[in-house]
């Protein structure tokens, strides 16, 4: 999973959640490589899971303050990269649902 941002004053992050439990956190750092003026920090989350629901949680912190209601909206970039290993499973990765 991987989250890009531009944003100086809010900082993303990524929870991945397994029965409600969290059990990894993503890694936040600067793109490499990355000439895109839009995306100069990002969230990255790597996991091998074994075969069950799990919930992917994109947290925002936000460092300055705005008023409640204000109307601000903070755009960011996602990437779901999905590989099944081995042979065992012929389940196919799958996303059920997304919730705003």
């Amino acid at each position: 999973i991987l989250l890009g941002y531009d944003y100086t004053l809010t900082d993303f992050y990524i929870n991945l959640l397994h029965n409600d439990s969290q059990i990894q956190q993503s890694v936040s750092g600067i793109p490499q490589g990355s000439v895109d003026s839009f995306v100069d920090f990002e969230a990255r989350l790597n996991a091998q899971l074994t075969t069950g629901n799990y919930t992917v949680r994109i947290n925002e912190k936000i460092y300055n303050s705005r008023r409640p209601n204000e109307g601000e909206c903070d755009r960011f970039s996602l990437l779901l990269l999905f590989e099944k290993l081995g042979t065992g499973s012929t389940l196919k990765p799958r996303i059920l649902s997304v919730i705003p």
